[in-house]
């Protein structure tokens, strides 16, 4: 929310240890994918750019959860970061 552009923004998201990034599938509407597409990446980094108020970008990928999961792991956990 706000009534400027959010401008210079770059997301970066380290996948949870217990999952593999698929390759090839880090997608956005906007901007430039920097990492995460290539086989044995961890982290997916995309610069996204200006952001006008009330508008949104749309960024995914998928991700295996490893299996087995080790002994005591009973869920996967993953929070990316936005920055401006």
């Amino acid at each position: 929310t706000g009534n400027a552009p959010a401008a210079g923004l770059l997301i970066s998201d380290t996948i949870d240890a217990n999952t593999t990034l698929v390759p090839g599938s880090v997608q956005s509407s906007q901007g430039t994918i920097l990492s995460g597409n290539q086989p044995g990446e961890r982290t997916v980094r995309v610069e996204l750019g200006s952001l006008a108020p009330g508008k949104e970008i749309i960024l995914s990928y998928r991700v295996t959860i490893n299996s087995p999961l080790p002994a005591g792991v009973s869920e996967v956990v993953n929070q990316g970061i936005v920055a401006s």
